[in-house]
């Protein structure tokens, strides 16, 4: 269980004084006016949905103030933050919320006031999904407190104040329930001055209550771009995400149990990322490491995948010098990288070579996991640069640099740089570039090139154990994405997955990751996400891809009408 609290502020729609939201009431009394303002479960909502879905993301002590246009104007701010004794600063014993919610009241031990503690009222339910209590309330908003101590930010209840009829002088005692007083001597009516109402109806300031929250069971929604997802073969699967919901980090990786809870979130990971294309991509190594990589970083990083814990660097440093017998890795050279079963890492690199022509071209490399550049396909290390590097290389270079549509068994050279690399589960290599996609076997062999046509794929292609070939191709004549499956030789291509337009599953998801038990992740940007079993059975279908869906077939009837 964690704390969200919340903090709320409008206006008076009688006076325009300000009005103090302090308790999740449909009814708040302005003290200034007395005019009972009316505020429903509904507009409730528009207020405090979001907490339930940003706040479990947030660390502790961690918020987002926000203003909220409408009928009203609401200043907000929700955060997590377990919670506290306002007027010590200390925070709850979370055995004794437990033990006191029956109470109704959670008494400080070290001043003795009491705090409010209530089970969410029934017409509340449905507006706070997973909250077991609301703590903190103002008393003065909920049922009359007959406790016997003092309560935080209330005044007791049933107070006389003297008054002085203006008229006959005759002693009077108000009790702040009418603005108006009748003097039972003269029978003159007489308005309380502003002074005297004060008193009895102190000007109410804003403070926070919580909202006691189980986090573990609340599906992780994103409102944000998804930059990369990839899924382990535990069930688990890993997002990087551009900040959501106001955050000012600069990156977050989300790992999601398989029931959709968030199992860890890490930000703050100095791993800042500048241009458009260099997004932190994901990877999965056989040794239960995440792979975090851009080409905006010279290094890359690996996380526990168990806690989402740093285990290491692996790239060159910019004030490192070339003094090693072999190259160590700047990943900003890096076009694109796949992590290979073995654990290493297969990339086209940009080394800023040239050709005999002065033209330039990429070579596939193979990086190991101290970072440490080699040929690929077996054929050997790379060289550092110095004199008899460049001699040997110079002699080397008769094989011929094709064009993607050219390639050959274990191509080292290309004069393409936008090319796209997975690795399947069998080893396999995949490459694309626009409308062409290549495979090769783990040993360098050519197997096929395919030609997409009216459309391209979105994403990467992804493999199985068996050799089939994954990817979500988008059409260009039609705005629709489908789930396409190619055989391991490349000969036969079918559709698995149709779009919601042609009566199928998918809608505007634009990203894949597959599991080794065939579980299929089909994601995109502010939340989208579709998961199929192995049999392309929807499994889950978040929000946000509920309502393209929905928004799809309505245009479809549309039409049709």
């Amino acid at each position: 269980m964690i704390g969200l609290c919340f903090e709320g502020e409008t206006t008076c729609s009688s006076c325009g004084k300000p009005l103090p939201m302090n308790a999740l009431v449909e009814t708040i009394v302005c003290s200034e006016c007395l005019c009972e303002n009316k505020f429903s479960p509904k507009e409730w909502k528009k207020l405090i949905s979001d907490m339930f879905t940003a706040g479990p993301t947030y660390s502790e002590n961690e918020g987002t103030p926000s203003t909220i246009m409408g009928a009203r104007i609401y200043k907000i701010l929700y955060g997590r933050q377990n919670p506290k004794f306002l007027d010590t600063k200390t925070y709850m014993d979370e055995e004794d919320i437990e033990i006191y919610a029956t109470q109704g009241k959670i008494i400080n031990p070290k001043s003795q006031i009491a705090y409010s503690i209530r089970p969410v009222p029934e017409n509340f339910k449905e507006v706070c999904p997973n909250v077991s209590y609301l703590i903190g309330e103002d008393f003065t908003l909920l049922s009359k407190y007959d406790g016997d101590s003092a309560v935080f930010n209330s005044k007791p209840q049933g107070e006389l104040i003297p008054f002085t009829c203006p008229t006959c002088a005759g002693a009077l005692q108000i009790d702040g329930s009418e603005r108006t007083l009748k003097c039972q001597f003269c029978g003159n009516e007489s308005f309380i001055p502003d002074l005297t109402w004060q008193k009895i109806h102190p000007v109410k300031t804003k403070h926070r209550f919580y909202f006691w929250f189980d986090e573990k069971s609340v599906k992780f929604e994103w409102d944000s771009d998804l930059y990369d997802l990839v899924a382990g073969d535990d069930g688990t699967f890993y997002l990087s995400l551009e900040p959501i919901f106001g955050s000012d980090d600069e990156l977050w990786i989300i790992a999601l149990n398989p029931d959709l809870t968030t199992k860890w979130k890490r930000n703050n990971l100095k791993f800042k990322t500048a241009t458009s294309g260099g997004e932190a991509k994901l990877g999965l190594s056989p040794n239960k490491e995440l792979i975090l990589w851009s080409g905006d970083r010279n290094s890359i990083l690996l996380l526990s995948t168990e806690d989402g814990s740093e285990i290491k660097r692996i790239g060159k440093k910019r004030e490192e010098s070339e003094q090693t017998e072999f190259p160590i890795m700047d990943f900003t050279q890096c076009r694109h990288l796949a992590v290979d079963i073995d654990g290493n890492y297969f990339a086209l690199v940009d080394r800023d070579k040239k050709n005999s022509d002065n033209s330039s071209y990429y070579e596939f490399l193979v990086i190991n996991q101290d970072g440490i550049l080699q040929k690929p396909w077996g054929l050997g290390d790379v060289e550092n640069k110095g004199f008899f590097g460049a001699i040997k290389n110079l002699f080397s270079g008769v094989e011929p640099i094709p064009y993607f549509e050219d390639i050959y068994n274990k191509v080292t050279r290309i004069k393409d740089y936008d090319i796209k690399i997975s690795v399947g589960k069998d080893g396999s290599y995949f490459f694309h570039s626009y409308r062409l996609f290549a495979k090769y076997n783990h040993e360098g062999k050519f197997i096929y090139m395919n030609e997409l046509k009216e459309g391209r794929i979105s994403h990467k292609i992804h493999g199985d154990k068996e050799g089939n070939a994954f990817y979500l191709f988008e059409s260009n004549t039609q705005s629709k994405t489908t789930l396409v499956k190619v055989s391991p030789d490349g000969k036969n291509t079918s559709v698995v997955i149709k779009n919601v337009i042609d009566g199928g599953s998918l809608c505007k998801e634009d990203m894949l990751a597959i599991s080794s038990n065939g579980i299929y992740y089909c994601a995109g940007y502010n939340g989208r996400l579709r998961i199929f079993d192995a049999n392309f059975n929807v499994l889950y279908v978040s929000k946000n891809s509920k309502e393209d869906e929905e928004e799809s077939i309505a245009e479809i009837k549309e039409r049709e009408d």
